[in-house]
């Protein structure tokens, strides 16, 4: 695993994005050095954001939410490695672009997001997770 050493995962606070960012941190802690960029999309108007699971707050209390929130998942999942650094990125847009478009700005050896929303259990893969592919 000493090839991945940059990673990028789509998180929006449903089970399989916390699903995703763990298996990142796992794989991450493998290398030697790793950058695991935690990318939330989220949507902004009028000075305000609205984050996937519905809070709405200043950017940068949203900001500041989501590395909370991040930390405390490494955290309680034990997986802090000092070689391992999360970098939490609120960013707008189409969820899928943004993905595609974060993996490419930063040459990410491996994408990953959770298979489909928790609104869709039913299917394989969601829309964004199949755009992703497609687009990788």
């Amino acid at each position: 695993m000493d090839g991945i050493r940059n990673l990028v995962v789509g998180y929006d606070g449903s089970r399989l994005s916390e699903h995703a960012l763990r298996r990142a941190l796992e794989l991450a802690g493998q290398a030697p050095f790793a950058l695991v960029h935690v990318v939330v999309v989220g949507r902004e108007e009028d000075g305000v954001v609205t984050l996937p699971q519905g809070p709405v707050l200043p950017r940068f209390a949203a900001l500041q939410l989501l590395r909370l929130t991040v930390d405390r998942l490494v955290r309680s999942w034990r997986l802090q490695r000092p070689h391992v650094r999360q970098v939490v990125q609120l960013r707008y847009g189409d969820a899928a672009r943004v993905l595609v478009d974060t993996a490419y700005r930063y040459d990410a050896d491996l994408v990953l997001v959770g298979a489909h929303g928790d609104a869709l259990p039913h299917t394989r893969l969601g829309s964004v997770a199949q755009q992703v592919l497609d687009h990788t």
